[in-house]
Protein backbone atom coordinates (compact mmCIF):
# COMPACT_ATOMS: atom_id res chain seq x y z
CA UNK A 1 0.00 0.00 0.00
CA UNK A 2 1.44 3.38 -0.94
CA UNK A 3 1.61 6.21 1.52
CA UNK A 4 -1.27 8.06 -0.05
CA UNK A 5 -3.61 5.07 -0.03
CA UNK A 6 -6.64 5.28 2.27
CA UNK A 7 -7.98 2.07 3.72
CA UNK A 8 -11.29 2.05 5.55
CA UNK A 9 -11.97 -0.91 7.79
CA UNK A 10 -15.36 -0.51 9.41
CA UNK A 11 -15.06 2.67 11.32
CA UNK A 12 -11.29 2.69 11.28
CA UNK A 13 -9.58 4.93 8.76
CA UNK A 14 -6.10 3.66 8.12
CA UNK A 15 -3.98 6.35 6.51
CA UNK A 16 -0.59 5.63 5.15
CA UNK A 17 0.95 8.72 6.75
CA UNK A 18 0.22 9.79 10.33
CA UNK A 19 -3.11 9.01 11.86
CA UNK A 20 -5.89 6.60 12.42
CA UNK A 21 -9.23 8.04 13.30
CA UNK A 22 -11.77 6.52 15.58
CA UNK A 23 -14.75 8.00 13.76
CA UNK A 24 -16.98 5.47 12.11
CA UNK A 25 -18.32 6.19 8.71
CA UNK A 26 -21.02 4.89 6.40
CA UNK A 27 -21.33 4.48 2.73
CA UNK A 28 -24.36 3.83 0.67
CA UNK A 29 -24.81 0.17 -0.06
CA UNK A 30 -28.34 0.61 -1.21
CA UNK A 31 -29.44 -1.25 1.89
CA UNK A 32 -29.02 1.58 4.41
CA UNK A 33 -26.16 -0.31 6.04
CA UNK A 34 -22.89 0.97 7.34
CA UNK A 35 -19.57 -0.20 6.02
CA UNK A 36 -16.83 -0.36 7.52
CA UNK A 37 13.43 -24.06 42.62
CA UNK A 38 14.40 -24.29 42.29
CA UNK A 39 14.87 -25.03 45.90
CA UNK A 40 18.27 -26.22 46.83
CA UNK A 41 19.00 -29.60 45.30
CA UNK A 42 19.27 -32.54 47.66
CA UNK A 43 23.00 -32.98 47.50
CA UNK A 44 22.94 -34.65 50.94
CA UNK A 45 21.68 -37.95 49.66
CA UNK A 46 24.26 -39.75 51.80
CA UNK A 47 23.08 -38.08 55.01
CA UNK A 48 22.32 -40.49 57.85
CA UNK A 49 18.75 -41.60 58.10
CA UNK A 50 18.51 -39.90 61.51
CA UNK A 51 19.02 -36.49 59.91
CA UNK A 52 16.80 -37.01 56.89
CA UNK A 53 13.78 -35.45 58.53
CA UNK A 54 15.62 -32.21 59.26
CA UNK A 55 17.06 -32.09 55.76
CA UNK A 56 13.62 -32.56 54.20
CA UNK A 57 12.16 -29.82 56.40
CA UNK A 58 14.87 -27.41 55.36
CA UNK A 59 14.34 -28.26 51.72
CA UNK A 60 10.61 -27.59 52.01
CA UNK A 61 11.28 -24.18 53.54
CA UNK A 62 13.71 -23.25 50.81
CA UNK A 63 11.30 -24.40 48.13
CA UNK A 64 8.47 -22.26 49.54
CA UNK A 65 10.70 -19.21 49.62
CA UNK A 66 11.84 -19.70 46.07
CA UNK A 67 8.32 -20.26 44.83
CA UNK A 68 7.15 -16.97 46.35
CA UNK A 69 10.09 -15.15 44.76
CA UNK A 70 9.30 -16.60 41.35
CA UNK A 71 5.67 -15.56 41.65
CA UNK A 72 6.58 -12.00 42.62
CA UNK A 73 8.80 -11.58 39.59
CA UNK A 74 6.44 -13.22 37.13
CA UNK A 75 4.80 -9.95 36.03
CA UNK A 76 6.21 -7.02 34.08
CA UNK A 77 9.60 -6.06 35.47
CA UNK A 78 10.84 -3.66 32.82
CA UNK A 79 10.27 -0.58 35.01
CA UNK A 80 13.29 -0.61 37.28
CA UNK A 81 13.52 1.60 40.36
CA UNK A 82 13.50 5.21 39.23
CA UNK A 83 16.84 6.96 39.36
CA UNK A 84 15.12 10.27 40.13
CA UNK A 85 12.24 11.40 42.31
CA UNK A 86 9.47 12.24 39.86
CA UNK A 87 7.18 13.34 42.70
CA UNK A 88 9.25 16.52 42.87
CA UNK A 89 9.28 17.15 39.13
CA UNK A 90 9.05 20.76 37.97
CA UNK A 91 7.40 22.02 34.81
CA UNK A 92 9.48 22.82 31.75
CA UNK A 93 7.07 25.16 29.92
CA UNK A 94 8.04 24.31 26.35
CA UNK A 95 8.16 21.42 23.94
CA UNK A 96 11.52 19.67 23.62
CA UNK A 97 13.45 18.37 20.64
CA UNK A 98 16.14 15.78 21.30
CA UNK A 99 19.11 16.03 21.47
CA UNK A 100 18.97 19.79 20.76
CA UNK A 101 17.39 20.39 24.17
CA UNK A 102 19.52 17.89 26.07
CA UNK A 103 20.62 20.73 28.35
CA UNK A 104 17.32 20.33 30.16
CA UNK A 105 18.79 17.32 31.91
CA UNK A 106 22.16 18.89 32.72
CA UNK A 107 21.16 19.02 36.39
CA UNK A 108 19.51 16.31 38.46
CA UNK A 109 16.16 18.13 38.44
CA UNK A 110 13.25 15.95 37.24
CA UNK A 111 10.99 17.61 34.67
CA UNK A 112 7.51 17.52 33.23
CA UNK A 113 7.67 18.63 29.61
CA UNK A 114 4.62 20.85 29.20
CA UNK A 115 4.33 20.29 25.49
CA UNK A 116 5.52 17.75 22.97
CA UNK A 117 8.70 15.71 22.60
CA UNK A 118 10.37 14.99 19.29
CA UNK A 119 13.72 13.65 18.18
CA UNK A 120 16.25 14.49 15.47
CA UNK A 121 15.98 12.27 12.42
CA UNK A 122 19.54 11.00 12.91
CA UNK A 123 19.34 10.34 16.66
CA UNK A 124 19.52 6.65 17.52
CA UNK A 125 17.77 7.00 20.90
CA UNK A 126 16.99 9.50 23.69
CA UNK A 127 20.27 9.21 25.58
CA UNK A 128 20.53 11.82 28.33
CA UNK A 129 16.77 12.28 28.74
CA UNK A 130 16.59 10.51 32.09
CA UNK A 131 15.25 13.67 33.79
CA UNK A 132 11.95 13.51 31.88
CA UNK A 133 9.11 12.08 33.96
CA UNK A 134 6.13 13.18 31.92
CA UNK A 135 5.24 14.68 28.54
CA UNK A 136 1.90 16.49 28.57
CA UNK A 137 1.64 16.69 24.78
CA UNK A 138 2.49 14.37 21.92
CA UNK A 139 5.55 12.38 21.02
CA UNK A 140 5.58 12.71 17.26
CA UNK A 141 8.40 10.82 15.60
CA UNK A 142 8.26 11.28 11.84
CA UNK A 143 10.97 10.47 9.30
CA UNK A 144 13.32 9.30 12.07
CA UNK A 145 15.60 7.21 9.91
CA UNK A 146 18.15 6.26 12.59
CA UNK A 147 16.04 5.85 15.74
CA UNK A 148 16.62 2.33 17.13
CA UNK A 149 14.74 2.51 20.43
CA UNK A 150 13.78 4.84 23.29
CA UNK A 151 16.77 4.34 25.59
CA UNK A 152 17.11 7.39 27.83
CA UNK A 153 13.42 7.78 28.60
CA UNK A 154 13.63 5.25 31.41
CA UNK A 155 11.78 7.49 33.90
CA UNK A 156 8.94 8.52 31.60
CA UNK A 157 5.63 7.37 33.09
CA UNK A 158 2.97 9.32 31.18
CA UNK A 159 2.42 10.79 27.73
CA UNK A 160 -0.62 13.06 27.81
CA UNK A 161 -1.16 13.06 24.05
CA UNK A 162 -0.37 10.55 21.33
CA UNK A 163 2.74 8.64 20.41
CA UNK A 164 2.83 8.78 16.64
CA UNK A 165 5.64 6.98 14.83
CA UNK A 166 5.91 7.35 11.08
CA UNK A 167 8.64 6.16 8.73
CA UNK A 168 10.96 4.98 11.48
CA UNK A 169 13.21 2.85 9.32
CA UNK A 170 15.57 1.58 12.04
CA UNK A 171 13.18 1.22 15.01
CA UNK A 172 13.58 -2.28 16.46
CA UNK A 173 11.57 -2.09 19.70
CA UNK A 174 10.37 0.17 22.53
CA UNK A 175 13.27 -0.40 24.92
CA UNK A 176 13.54 2.60 27.24
CA UNK A 177 9.80 3.01 27.81
CA UNK A 178 9.54 0.37 30.52
CA UNK A 179 7.96 2.78 33.05
CA UNK A 180 5.36 4.21 30.68
CA UNK A 181 1.95 3.30 32.08
CA UNK A 182 -0.53 5.46 30.17
CA UNK A 183 -0.97 7.24 26.85
CA UNK A 184 -3.51 9.99 26.25
CA UNK A 185 -4.52 10.65 29.83
CA UNK A 186 -4.03 14.38 29.36
CA UNK A 187 -5.96 14.76 26.12
CA UNK A 188 -9.70 15.31 25.93
CA UNK A 189 -9.69 13.74 22.46
CA UNK A 190 -7.64 10.73 23.51
CA UNK A 191 -4.10 9.76 22.74
CA UNK A 192 -3.10 7.25 20.08
CA UNK A 193 -0.30 4.74 19.83
CA UNK A 194 0.20 4.71 16.08
CA UNK A 195 2.95 3.02 14.10
CA UNK A 196 3.10 3.60 10.35
CA UNK A 197 5.94 2.25 8.25
CA UNK A 198 8.45 0.82 10.70
CA UNK A 199 9.95 -1.88 8.47
CA UNK A 200 12.17 -3.65 11.05
CA UNK A 201 9.85 -3.41 14.08
CA UNK A 202 8.81 -6.90 15.19
CA UNK A 203 6.63 -6.22 18.24
CA UNK A 204 6.13 -3.88 21.23
CA UNK A 205 8.90 -5.21 23.46
CA UNK A 206 9.74 -2.58 26.08
CA UNK A 207 6.21 -1.40 26.90
CA UNK A 208 5.63 -3.90 29.70
CA UNK A 209 4.07 -1.36 32.11
CA UNK A 210 1.56 0.17 29.69
CA UNK A 211 -1.96 -0.45 31.01
CA UNK A 212 -4.18 1.99 29.13
CA UNK A 213 -4.42 3.93 25.89
CA UNK A 214 -7.20 6.50 25.76
CA UNK A 215 -7.22 6.59 21.98
CA UNK A 216 -6.48 3.88 19.44
CA UNK A 217 -3.62 1.50 18.74
CA UNK A 218 -2.64 0.88 15.15
CA UNK A 219 0.13 -0.76 13.16
CA UNK A 220 0.23 -0.03 9.44
CA UNK A 221 2.62 -0.95 6.64
CA UNK A 222 5.28 -2.44 8.91
CA UNK A 223 6.63 -5.42 7.02
CA UNK A 224 8.45 -7.18 9.88
CA UNK A 225 5.74 -6.76 12.49
CA UNK A 226 4.71 -10.16 13.89
CA UNK A 227 2.56 -9.62 16.99
CA UNK A 228 1.88 -7.46 20.06
CA UNK A 229 4.36 -9.05 22.47
CA UNK A 230 5.34 -6.45 25.05
CA UNK A 231 1.81 -5.26 25.77
CA UNK A 232 0.83 -7.94 28.27
CA UNK A 233 -0.24 -5.34 30.87
CA UNK A 234 -2.56 -3.46 28.51
CA UNK A 235 -6.16 -3.92 29.66
CA UNK A 236 -8.08 -1.34 27.66
CA UNK A 237 -7.92 0.62 24.42
CA UNK A 238 -10.56 3.34 24.31
CA UNK A 239 -10.20 3.82 20.58
CA UNK A 240 -9.81 1.26 17.82
CA UNK A 241 -7.28 -1.53 17.54
CA UNK A 242 -6.42 -1.57 13.85
CA UNK A 243 -3.92 -3.43 11.68
CA UNK A 244 -3.37 -3.46 7.94
CA UNK A 245 -0.52 -3.82 5.48
CA UNK A 246 1.72 -5.83 7.82
CA UNK A 247 2.96 -8.69 5.66
CA UNK A 248 4.62 -10.73 8.45
CA UNK A 249 1.90 -10.37 11.08
CA UNK A 250 0.90 -13.76 12.48
CA UNK A 251 -1.33 -13.05 15.48
CA UNK A 252 -2.47 -10.68 18.21
CA UNK A 253 -0.35 -12.54 20.77
CA UNK A 254 0.82 -10.23 23.55
CA UNK A 255 -2.64 -8.81 24.27
CA UNK A 256 -3.56 -11.42 26.87
CA UNK A 257 -4.94 -8.82 29.31
CA UNK A 258 -6.95 -6.79 26.82
CA UNK A 259 -10.65 -6.96 27.71
CA UNK A 260 -12.13 -3.99 25.85
CA UNK A 261 -11.53 -1.77 22.84
CA UNK A 262 -13.41 1.04 21.18
CA UNK A 263 -13.24 -0.74 17.84
CA UNK A 264 -11.48 -3.53 15.95
CA UNK A 265 -10.32 -3.19 12.37
CA UNK A 266 -8.46 -5.83 10.38
CA UNK A 267 -7.39 -5.25 6.80
CA UNK A 268 -4.86 -6.84 4.48
CA UNK A 269 -2.23 -8.67 6.53
CA UNK A 270 -1.33 -11.52 4.22
CA UNK A 271 -0.02 -13.97 6.86
CA UNK A 272 -2.75 -13.33 9.45
CA UNK A 273 -5.26 -16.20 9.19
CA UNK A 274 -7.18 -15.77 12.46
CA UNK A 275 -7.42 -13.58 15.56
CA UNK A 276 -5.39 -15.66 18.00
CA UNK A 277 -4.33 -13.56 20.98
CA UNK A 278 -7.64 -11.80 21.60
CA UNK A 279 -9.16 -14.44 23.86
CA UNK A 280 -9.63 -11.98 26.74
CA UNK A 281 -11.55 -9.48 24.63
CA UNK A 282 -15.19 -9.41 25.71
CA UNK A 283 -16.40 -6.00 24.60
CA UNK A 284 -15.93 -3.75 21.55
CA UNK A 285 -17.56 -0.40 22.13
CA UNK A 286 -17.59 0.58 18.47
CA UNK A 287 -17.48 -1.49 15.31
CA UNK A 288 -15.80 -4.74 14.36
CA UNK A 289 -14.71 -4.46 10.75
CA UNK A 290 -12.82 -7.11 8.81
CA UNK A 291 -12.39 -6.21 5.18
CA UNK A 292 -10.07 -7.50 2.47
CA UNK A 293 -8.22 -9.70 4.91
CA UNK A 294 -6.53 -13.11 4.66
CA UNK A 295 -8.52 -14.49 7.59
CA UNK A 296 -9.86 -18.00 7.25
CA UNK A 297 -11.68 -17.83 10.59
CA UNK A 298 -12.41 -15.61 13.57
CA UNK A 299 -10.72 -18.02 15.98
CA UNK A 300 -9.53 -16.00 18.97
CA UNK A 301 -12.75 -14.05 19.42
CA UNK A 302 -14.69 -16.83 21.13
CA UNK A 303 -15.19 -14.72 24.26
CA UNK A 304 -16.44 -11.57 22.55
CA UNK A 305 -19.91 -10.74 23.85
CA UNK A 306 -20.94 -7.24 22.79
CA UNK A 307 -20.38 -4.98 19.79
CA UNK A 308 -21.46 -1.38 20.31
CA UNK A 309 -21.81 -0.44 16.66
CA UNK A 310 -21.53 -2.49 13.44
CA UNK A 311 -20.32 -5.98 12.66
CA UNK A 312 -19.02 -5.71 9.12
CA UNK A 313 -17.34 -8.63 7.33
CA UNK A 314 -16.66 -7.98 3.67
CA UNK A 315 -14.40 -9.09 0.80
CA UNK A 316 -12.50 -11.74 2.72
CA UNK A 317 -12.05 -14.22 -0.09
CA UNK A 318 -10.55 -17.12 1.93
CA UNK A 319 -12.82 -16.78 4.97
CA UNK A 320 -14.64 -20.05 5.60
CA UNK A 321 -15.63 -20.00 9.27
CA UNK A 322 -17.33 -17.39 11.45
CA UNK A 323 -18.47 -19.73 14.22
CA UNK A 324 -16.08 -18.14 16.77
CA UNK A 325 -18.51 -15.20 16.83
CA UNK A 326 -21.48 -17.28 17.91
CA UNK A 327 -21.00 -16.09 21.50
CA UNK A 328 -21.80 -12.48 20.58
CA UNK A 329 -25.02 -11.48 22.32
CA UNK A 330 -25.63 -8.08 20.76
CA UNK A 331 -24.70 -5.89 17.78
CA UNK A 332 -26.11 -2.43 18.40
CA UNK A 333 -26.10 -1.27 14.79
CA UNK A 334 -25.71 -3.02 11.41
CA UNK A 335 -24.89 -6.65 10.68
CA UNK A 336 -23.19 -6.97 7.28
CA UNK A 337 -21.66 -10.16 5.86
CA UNK A 338 -20.95 -9.45 2.23
CA UNK A 339 -18.88 -10.74 -0.70
CA UNK A 340 -16.93 -13.38 1.23
CA UNK A 341 -16.81 -15.81 -1.65
CA UNK A 342 -15.61 -18.87 0.33
CA UNK A 343 -18.05 -18.46 3.21
CA UNK A 344 -21.27 -20.44 2.82
CA UNK A 345 -24.35 -18.24 3.03
CA UNK A 346 -25.79 -20.74 5.47
CA UNK A 347 -22.90 -20.02 7.87
CA UNK A 348 -23.52 -16.29 7.67
CA UNK A 349 -27.17 -16.89 8.40
CA UNK A 350 -26.24 -19.18 11.30
CA UNK A 351 -24.17 -16.35 12.80
CA UNK A 352 -27.10 -13.98 12.45
CA UNK A 353 -29.37 -16.48 14.17
CA UNK A 354 -26.84 -17.21 16.95
CA UNK A 355 -26.75 -13.50 17.81
CA UNK A 356 -30.50 -13.19 17.32
CA UNK A 357 -32.17 -10.81 14.92
CA UNK A 358 -33.81 -9.01 17.82
CA UNK A 359 -30.34 -8.35 19.28
CA UNK A 360 -29.19 -6.55 16.12
CA UNK A 361 -30.04 -2.86 16.23
CA UNK A 362 -29.67 -1.97 12.56
CA UNK A 363 -29.84 -3.41 9.07
CA UNK A 364 -29.08 -7.08 8.44
CA UNK A 365 -27.36 -7.64 5.09
CA UNK A 366 -26.12 -11.03 3.93
CA UNK A 367 -25.20 -11.00 0.24
CA UNK A 368 -22.56 -12.17 -2.23
CA UNK A 369 -21.21 -15.04 -0.15
CA UNK A 370 -20.80 -18.64 -1.31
Amino acid sequence: MTRSTLVFVMGVQLIGCDTITNNYYSHDTGHDCCCCSHGEADTDTDTDTDTDTDTDTDTDTDTDTDTDTDTDTGGPTACAASTIDCSSAVVYPLSAHWPDDAGICASSTPYIIDGGLSVDEHATDFSGAECICEVTGEMRLAEVSDLINFTGLDNLTTVGGSIEISHAYSLTDFTGLGCLSSIGSGSSSGGELDVDTAPVLVDFTGLDSLTSVSGGVSVVNSDSFVNFNGLSALTSIDGSLAVTGNDAMLSFMGLSSLTSTGGLGVGDNVALVDLTGLSSLTSVGGSVGVQGSALTSFNGLENLLTIGEDLHIEDNVVLTDVSALHGVTSVDEDFVVKDNTSLPTADAEALRDAIGVTNIGGTVLIIGNQ
